[in-house]
């Protein structure tokens, strides 16, 4: 309880005032967030973190309502407070932006204040695709062995189910060709129709030029494999090394699109080269989307979108024996707990690409916004 008194002095009279009761003080709070992963993917968790702090020095009490445009989010609504922060887990269904919001609601009003943060604009890119091939009609089917070498031709399908073609496969614009298992004891080449392979072993390299082009669990690529313009580009082993591909992977000159493009689970033998690709790319990342082995140098310079290179999380981050090299990219994106066993260099990306917990033996400059 209190007791005080006010006097005033005004023409020479005097007042006085008495206050008989409890005195209070409304102690100001501000309220801040984070995300654990901007940006995120359709489907992948992102824990939101409120902290909330009083401007006197106390343990505070109450509940944070966290919210996706003014709506709350689902399981978000009132989070109590504990030391002082409030977590939020959820995941996206919807690309795009999505503007995040944390208002704090003291349990006792008269001790804190209410606030609310600022807005955090979480960036949810569009998913992995499964860059699907449907078999036209009148497919041809392989589960023995072919001599020699295949063309598909325009309006053709050929879906290789565990058999053998001793010699090369080339697919032609207008062609289709699926595997769910098999060997091919050459080279396979699109020159612009459609491939999705899995479960099947190629004994010389993988080359397509303005093709869509899906590579799934099980694949192994003796030689190395080109990507030249097309896409989707869907190279999504499930888990670590399951696709394997021994020389050099390059993907170059995808041209302009929204659907995300994916490198996934996959053992590189030589070289990973990302380049002058118009279309958003995951390279690990996510959950369904783990990170790779690439034996030589990993580049990704000169795209044009986003490039979204690891996350935070156990087996999510790429691994190089050789140098890691992020340049002159002009969409954006993130460099996240990748490792390489020479240097690592960030740099000279408009705007810059966030990177952080990235480790490396020699020189470096990959934690830091460039």
């Amino acid at each position: 309880a209190a007791r005080f008194s006010v006097v005033g002095d005004e023409a020479g009279v005097t007042f006085h005032f008495a206050y008989s009761g409890t005195a209070r003080y409304t102690d100001p709070t501000t309220t801040t967030l984070a995300s654990s992963q901007n940006p995120a993917n359709q489907g992948q968790t992102v824990m939101f973190t409120a902290t909330v702090s009083p401007q006197i020095s106390q343990p505070v009490a109450g509940t944070v309502a966290f919210k996706d445009a003014g709506n709350p989010i689902s399981g978000c609504g009132s989070i109590a407070v504990s030391g002082g922060t409030a977590q939020c887990s959820t995941a996206f269904n919807a690309a795009g932006t999505h503007p995040i919001t944390a208002s704090f609601t003291p349990t006792d009003s008269t001790n804190f204040s209410m606030s609310t943060s600022s807005t955090l604009n979480e960036n949810v890119n569009t998913g992995l695709q499964n860059c699907n091939v449907t078999l036209g009609p009148g497919f041809v089917t392989i589960t023995g062995t072919y001599k020699g070498n295949y063309e598909v031709k325009n309006g053709q399908s050929l879906y290789l189910n565990g058999g053998t073609i001793t010699g090369n496969v080339q697919v032609n614009a207008g062609g289709r060709f699926v595997s769910s298992g098999g060997t091919v004891g050459g080279n396979v080449t699109s020159l612009g129709g459609p491939v999705k392979l899995g479960g099947l072993a190629i004994s010389g390299n993988l080359i397509t030029t303005d093709a869509q082009v899906g590579l799934g669990d099980g694949m192994n690529i003796h030689g190395k494999a080109t990507i030249t313009g097309g896409g989707p580009v869907c190279i999504n082993g499930p888990s670590a090394n399951h696709i394997r591909i021994g020389g050099a992977l390059d993907v170059s000159q995808l041209p302009a699109s929204q659907v995300l493009d994916s490198i996934c689970g996959t053992y590189i033998g030589g070289e990973l080269d990302v380049e002058k690709n118009a279309q958003p790319f995951l390279i690990g990342g996510t959950s369904s989307c783990p990170g790779n082995t690439v034996t030589g140098s990993f580049l990704v310079q000169n795209n044009s979108a986003k490039v979204t290179i690891g996350a935070v999380g156990s087996g999510l981050g790429n691994t190089a024996q050789q140098s890691i090299t992020v340049q002159k990219n002009t969409g954006g994106g993130s460099l996240t707990n990748n490792a390489t066993g020479q240097s690592c260099t960030l740099q000279s990306n408009t705007p810059g690409i966030v990177g952080s917990l990235n480790t490396a033996n020699g020189t470096n400059t990959c934690n830091r916004t460039a």
